[in-house]
């Protein structure tokens, strides 16, 4: 019962669990030279990396800021102190400034190469995007009680599903004395608490922690001295406070604040995830309309496309970005055109939308992380006939097939287990319901081999297109009658090694394609050893099948209610659906996309209702006799029997 157990209790917790640190703490090996920084913030919840920046340049800006535009603020940007002595300008000395956006270095210290660094390494992760713009934290001389600022954690507001960082820039030397942010060590680990207004005649700044207990005091930390240019960064569920400066001189920092780009439109606040819709244009540009006449937010539209720019995994992009304030439009000029699909990549990673995947997937691939040859002859390969088949996915999160015939055609379903968390969203629970069926995975395709890469070519599918190579290390290959495959998924910022174990040798293959459809639909309907897989895209009309974007969850989370889109009938447009040949004419369902309110079909095929049946006009076109579907045969061997008798339709 005495308050000296309760703390050492919970220092043995804190030392019990300190080094595993959060998710993913698997990076941080290989986080470079901030590689002890991360690990100082994942064990502590803050960390101190010294002489990140340029301090006295940042301060000659700070200075400059302070005399230019400072006294243009509304009033609701600048807090001031209260109750004390008065500044120059005869008013409350100024402690904080928000939406530090007029001077463009300033705008844009979130793209700060050295600081995303550090961000990427601190978050485990390469892409990393500012939550809202530049601010200015002073401690005026000797201030009262409201130049405090209270205990309490940056992610009460921003609600991130994986809490980010702050980073604090000193543009001056100061002690401890001046007030410098205190630390709760290892309270980034117990959770949000309940934060409160103060109303009290120093409050108002910020929602704050009333409850700051004992334990909190045994555990509170200090950073020591600061030289300008060193950074100190905190975890989003750090509590942290900042005292009165008791010194004779002012205590100034520059604050920015980091998500991961994968996490960034799933915030509280729209305010906090700018989500652009780019168009293609000429010669690399590419736009997107802002709101007009909004600078603040144009500051931060723009440094997030620059932040993406510039952690692309294959090496930072150059690119001009600028924004027309009276026509609410951001440009993006990329003029080296080996990097403009790079370019399209990284703004989709970030969390952005491209129109134009038709035009997307016409621009050469550049040198970045991966750049593929064109789809080429499978055939002359000589591992094609260890790799064609039909391969079954070896994982307890995820069931997937694949069907590759040895002409290089590719259908391709996987399907999400239980076990697989949703992706991060902001949205209405009317929706949240539907977005599981967004996890969902069918393309059609080809694939082919390059050396020890295997890759997928997409046409069409239920995702709509990310933009990014799809490609596998062939890791292993075993041929005797239970052949597994074994390949590592290249990623931007990873790999995965998974396990495909052959569900059907490769053997004769046939193939129809989809021809003549009313809404420009495309599809692919594969017989391969004993399996069958049939997939039917979307309309050519359909939004979905012309943009590119993260996924389909991504989509609909972010997009839907702007495009005034019904997410059930995104989710219903495209059948996919693999299995088994049970019988001529009788094809047994294994699996196939899940669609809201509608049961499972048992079979594709059968001998009553549901036939494939010969064209009465053309010999190498069938008809689906359910739905007047037209299937050109572009492969079908002789004495194939896996589709019935094919008796000829009506005229």
């Amino acid at each position: 019962g005495c308050r000296a157990c309760v703390v050492a209790a919970w220092a043995l917790e804190l030392a019990s669990v300190m080094p595993a640190g959060p998710e993913p703490s698997s990076r941080v090996a290989s986080a470079g030279p901030f590689g002890d920084v991360a690990a100082a913030l994942q064990r502590d919840g803050f960390a101190v990396a010294r002489g990140v920046v340029d301090g006295k340049r940042l301060l000659e800006l700070v200075e400059e800021y302070e005399r230019k535009f400072v006294p243009l603020k509304h009033q609701s940007d600048v807090r001031r102190e209260k109750n004390g002595e008065l500044g120059p300008d005869g008013l409350g000395r100024v402690v904080h400034v928000s939406n530090v956006f007029e001077i463009p270095e300033l705008a844009n210290l979130a793209a700060d190469p050295e600081l995303l660094r550090v961000a990427s390494a601190c978050l485990g992760c390469s892409g990393v995007r500012p939550v809202i713009n530049t601010e200015i934290f002073d401690k005026p001389p000797r201030g009262n009680g409201s130049t405090c600022t209270p205990p309490h954690q940056d992610n009460f507001y921003f609600r991130s599903p994986q809490p980010g960082i702050a980073m604090w820039i000193a543009v001056e030397a100061m002690g401890d004395e001046a007030g410098t942010v205190r630390f709760v060590q290892g309270s980034h680990r117990r959770g949000l608490r309940f934060h409160e207004w103060d109303w009290g005649p120093y409050g108002g700044f910020v929602k704050q922690i009333f409850e700051y207990t004992d334990e909190d005091d045994e555990f509170e930390r200090q950073v020591g001295d600061l030289q300008p240019g060193d950074v100190v960064i905190h975890h989003g569920l750090t509590v942290h406070h900042a005292p009165t400066n008791l010194t004779a001189t002012r205590r100034r920092g520059l604050v920015v604040n980091y998500v991961p780009d994968r996490v960034a439109n799933a915030l509280a606040d729209d305010l906090y995830q700018p989500a652009l819709e780019f168009s293609v244009g000429e010669a690399g540009h590419f736009s997107a309309p802002v709101p007009p006449q909004w600078a603040e937010r144009h500051a931060l539209a723009a440094a997030t496309v620059r932040c993406a720019l510039a952690c692309w995994h294959g090496g930072s992009i150059s690119g001009d970005v600028s924004v027309d304030g009276t026509l609410g439009k951001l440009s993006l000029d990329v003029a080296d055109e080996s990097q403009r699909r790079e370019a399209i990549s990284a703004l989709v990673e970030s969390g952005h939308l491209v129109h134009g995947a038709a035009r997307v997937a016409e621009m050469p691939r550049g040198a970045g992380w991966l750049a593929p040859l064109p789809p080429g002859d499978t055939s002359s390969h000589a591992s094609v006939e260890h790799v064609a088949g039909v391969w079954a996915l070896e994982s307890e999160a995820w069931a997937a097939w694949r069907l590759q015939t040895s002409s290089g055609m590719l259908v391709e379903l996987s399907l999400p287990g239980p076990s697989v968390p949703p992706e991060p969203a902001q949205c209405e629970e009317e929706l949240k319901e539907l977005l599981p069926f967004a996890a969902q995975g069918a393309l059609g395709g080809r694939w082919s081999t390059q050396g020890d890469l295997l890759m997928k070519h997409r046409s069409f599918g239920f995702q709509p297109c990310t933009g990014r190579a799809e490609a596998s290390r062939i890791r292993g290959v075993s041929f005797d009658t239970d052949a597994v495959l074994e390949l590592e998924a290249l990623r931007p910022d990873g790999a995965e090694v998974q396990r495909w174990r052959r569900a059907g040798p490769p053997g004769d293959a046939t193939v129809l394609e989809l021809v003549d459809d009313a809404e420009g639909r495309e599809g692919l309907w594969l017989i391969v050893g004993g399996w069958f897989g049939r997939i039917v895209g979307r309309p050519r009309a359909d939004p979905l099948s012309d943009v590119v974007c993260r996924s389909l969850h991504h989509a609909l989370a972010t997009y839907a209610e702007r495009w005034e889109m019904d997410p059930t009938s995104a989710l219903v447009a495209c059948e996919a659906a693999v299995g088994k040949v049970e019988a001529p004419g009788k094809l047994r369902t294994v699996a196939e996309l899940r669609r809201p309110g509608e049961p499972s079909r048992e079979m594709q095929l059968n001998d009553s209702d549901r036939q494939l049946r010969r064209s009465a006009a053309h010999d190498d076109t069938l008809v689906e006799s359910w739905s007047g579907r037209r299937w050109r045969i572009r492969e079908m061997p002789p004495g194939c029997t896996a589709f019935g008798p094919l008796k000829r339709s009506a005229a």
